[in-house]
């Protein structure tokens, strides 16, 4: 209970600017302003040209959040460049929208995968290379919260609920082959 005292007190002693002018005043902020621009430039996420004539920019406004860790210390200041789309008019400045969207059933089922699959090492070597090609990526650890949910792994999986017995069916026990008529005895 302690923890989450000081997870609450730690929250309130931090202020979160919400103008780009403000965080620039604060190295902390001003370091996570520059790790966003850098992180929007280093995977192309825009190219500088020249409006057209007929059409008008999409603002933008930064955004920024702290995050922490479960003892209430704070992991890292967080700044996010995003666009003010609702400026934009249908058929006039875009076309048509995508947003990749994943159900949370399908995500639950993954992630009861990578959960009871997760200890094979190169199998999860070779995934990391596969996403390191395509992705620039950063080992987090192992899991423990994903989307909400806690993960908890265990060699018990599944097994909740089973009676543990020392032998699983009773000593001396003969069993016939039924095709042979043989009599399989343990001994």
């Amino acid at each position: 209970m302690s923890s989450f005292k000081a997870f609450t007190a730690s929250i309130d002693k931090e202020t979160i600017p919400t103008t780009i002018e403000d965080a620039l005043k604060y190295p902390r902020w001003k370091k996570a302003v520059e790790e966003e621009i850098y992180a929007l430039e280093k995977n192309d996420t825009w190219i500088v040209t020249d409006l057209p004539h007929d059409k008008k920019a999409i603002g933008s406004k930064w955004v920024f959040a702290i995050k922490y860790n479960s003892d209430g210390s704070i992991k890292r200041y967080k700044a996010r460049l995003v666009a003010k789309c609702f400026t934009q008019t249908y058929d006039i400045d875009y076309k048509e929208t995508f947003a990749p969207v994943a159900k949370l059933n399908i995500v639950r089922v993954l992630l009861r995968l990578v959960v009871n699959k997760g200890d094979d090492g190169m199998e999860i070597s070779r995934l990391k290379e596969l996403l390191n090609s395509e992705f620039e990526t950063k080992d987090l650890g192992e899991l423990r919260y994903f989307l909400g949910m806690e993960v908890a792994r265990s060699s018990k999986v599944g097994m909740l609920g089973y009676k543990p017995a020392d032998t699983p069916m009773e000593a001396g026990l003969k069993l016939r082959g039924e095709e042979m008529g043989a009599e399989i005895v343990d001994k």
